[in-house]
């Protein structure tokens, strides 16, 4: 008998944390804004969630990028994703769900470990035009 109660209390473990990792069903999918960042200048930026990465694409007059992050770490209680791109460079992206929309926000990290050590941003920090959060639709 004890080793039944070890043995479950072992899998419920391993359990709760294969599902920490995983990217909410809520996210999956895509969101974006349209902004413009100098008058006359329209941009639209979507984020396309996936169970095992995070693709971004801004198309505009001024800028366009267009990349995926592979998901490196997803922490449920944060909203915190991490990830890389092809080139080997690190993002870590916060997400605060709202009813119809979600905040995010979206940072460069030198590591995996920085990603993970890196504090979530305070709601009204901004500190240039790219940095901050931002609201995004379906």
């Amino acid at each position: 008998m004890k080793k039944y109660i070890i043995l479950f209390f072992v899998l419920a473990i391993l359990v709760s944390c294969s599902n920490r990792n995983e990217i909410p069903s809520d996210l999956i999918g895509g969101w974006k804004r349209d902004f413009y960042p100098v008058p006359d200048k329209h941009h639209v930026v979507e984020y396309t969630f996936y169970k095992d990465s995070l693709h971004y694409n801004l198309a505009g007059d001024v800028v366009n990028a267009d990349y995926t992050l592979l998901k490196d770490s997803f922490i449920s209680d944060e909203n915190r994703f991490i990830g890389h791109d092809k080139k080997g460079d690190f993002y870590v992206v916060f997400v605060e769900n709202q009813t119809d929309s979600i905040l995010l926000f979206k940072e460069k990290v030198i590591s995996l470990e920085e990603g993970l050590k890196f504090k979530k941003p305070a709601p009204d920090f901004k500190e240039n035009h790219s940095q901050g959060w931002n609201s995004y639709g379906k």
